[in-house]
């Protein structure tokens, strides 16, 4: 089994769970299989496409997906989170991947400016900061324009501007 790209189908509050502790039973949908999943993650919406982790699958950081079930209720996998995915600690939340990515997709084919709990793809990007390999110099790119030669840089940070706020991204 391997990571994939889902949608999230349906949503259920479980009873028997303090509202602090938010255990939701979900229902996502790869295309082809719909799974349930338990999560307490904060930003899952019902439509959303995030990735999933079934039961058998390994996440980056060596961990081996296993059943889990709760008050009757199971899991057949993960939401994956930055966490899981062992690209951020710091970020909360699954991650949020825009809706042009097909279901089923495998997660070693996501680009990874997409693969962050903050949904950058419905924001509105300025410019980019491209690092050269070879020279180490910074070049802006305005979002506007086209970077020449992108295999000769890495990228360094983004600025965005959503809801009258500039916003920034470092990788």
């Amino acid at each position: 089994m391997e990571i994939i790209v889902v949608t999230i189908k349906n949503c259920t509050f479980h009873p028997d769970v303090l509202v602090q502790n938010g255990l939701y039973s979900y229902e996502v949908f790869d295309g082809n299989h719909t799974w349930n999943v338990l999560s307490t993650a904060p930003n899952v919406k019902i439509g959303m496409i995030t990735l999933f982790a079934p039961v058998g699958a390994m996440t980056p950081k060596g961990v081996v997906i296993k059943n889990v079930s709760f008050k009757g209720l199971k899991s057949d996998g993960i939401l994956c989170t930055t966490k899981d995915l062992d690209i951020s600690p710091s970020e909360e939340g699954v991650i949020d991947l825009p809706k042009s990515i097909s279901l089923g997709t495998a997660f070693k084919q996501i680009p990874s400016t997409y693969l962050s709990s903050t949904p950058w793809h419905n924001f509105k990007l300025v410019d980019s900061i491209w690092e050269n390999k070879l020279t180490k110099k910074l070049v802006i790119i305005k979002a506007s324009e086209e970077l020449q030669n992108p295999e000769d840089f890495i990228l360094f940070s983004q600025s965005y501007f959503h809801n009258g706020t500039y916003i920034y991204r470092s990788f």
